[in-house]
């Protein structure tokens, strides 16, 4: 196999990762030809238990790049017809690109829309955050990932019902940006279904907890909000909005934290 065609397979595994596809492994031992876009959303729409559509992918190997247009992820079952998920586009740098160990530099994900449906026990995003988190353990990927830099923005949450929602008050409402850093970095590489697991299950918890806090969720008791994730302990809260802090702007945590020792060293 040519160097080329060994690049290629591994731009198209890269695909695979941010489409929520956990099986690397399938990818490198498939034939190059078969590396289409319907191939990929075969693949995704297996390991993820929800079908899942791509309209354009377009791969540049020689400047490791892939840019995915109208990426569009269907509800679980249980729930109405339709998607649960769709995303603008997916602009994709890659840092390396080795059999052993996939390196992203930035994984920039825009204009995506969230739909929440409400059922009596829960979502359509706390159940498909369930079969991720399923998924995930029952899959084997040879692959690791790092992950440097992956960033959303643009991300709205409507309703399942707008037209509904908008007459009780409850409108759409844009999130802001959420960043996530450092995936798989101290671990030298985590599986891909691991990192995959890593980032959409955060982006559901963010998009849940907003929907609780715009009153999309009231229907159900508060019980049953926690136990999805939608809403959490003042302590809880206090952690993830750090977590966020830290994420969207670690070069002024490093700053404070390197004044910080400056002062202490200067009253020893």
């Amino acid at each position: 196999m040519t160097t080329a065609q060994k690049r290629h397979i591994s731009i198209l595994l890269l695909v695979g990762l941010v489409l929520l596809v956990a099986g690397g492994g399938a990818v490198f031992y498939s034939s190059v030809t078969s590396l289409t876009k319907n191939a990929v959303e075969r693949l995704a729409s297996r390991h993820l238990g929800v079908k899942v559509e791509v309209d354009e992918l377009d791969i540049d190997p020689e400047h490791e790049s892939v840019l995915i247009r109208g990426l569009t992820i269907h509800n679980p079952k249980g729930y109405k017809r339709g998607a649960a998920i769709t995303v603008g586009t997916i602009d994709i740098d890659a840092r390396s690109l080795k059999r052993e160990r996939l390196m992203f530099e930035d994984i920039k994900v825009s204009g995506m829309n969230v739909r929440v449906e409400v059922s009596k026990t829960g979502t359509n995003l706390s159940t498909l955050k369930h079969v991720i988190a399923t998924k995930v353990t029952d899959q084997v990927a040879p692959v690791a990932v790092v992950i440097d830099h992956i960033v959303f923005t643009g991300t709205r949450i409507e309703p399942e019902a707008v037209t509904e929602a908008i007459a009780k008050d409850l409108s759409p409402q844009i999130l802001p940006e959420i960043h996530l850093r450092a995936i798989g970095e101290a671990e030298q590489g985590v599986p891909a279904p691991e990192a995959v697991s890593q980032i959409i299950i955060h982006v559901i918890n963010v998009a849940l907890r907003a929907a609780a806090a715009e009153g999309y969720l009231d229907s159900l008791s508060p019980e049953i909000q926690q136990q999805i994730g939608a809403r959490l302990s003042v302590t809880e809260q206090l952690i993830e909005d750090a977590k966020a802090a830290l994420q969207r702007a670690p070069s002024d945590v490093q700053a404070l934290e390197k004044n910080v020792r400056k002062v202490f060293k200067a009253n020893e």
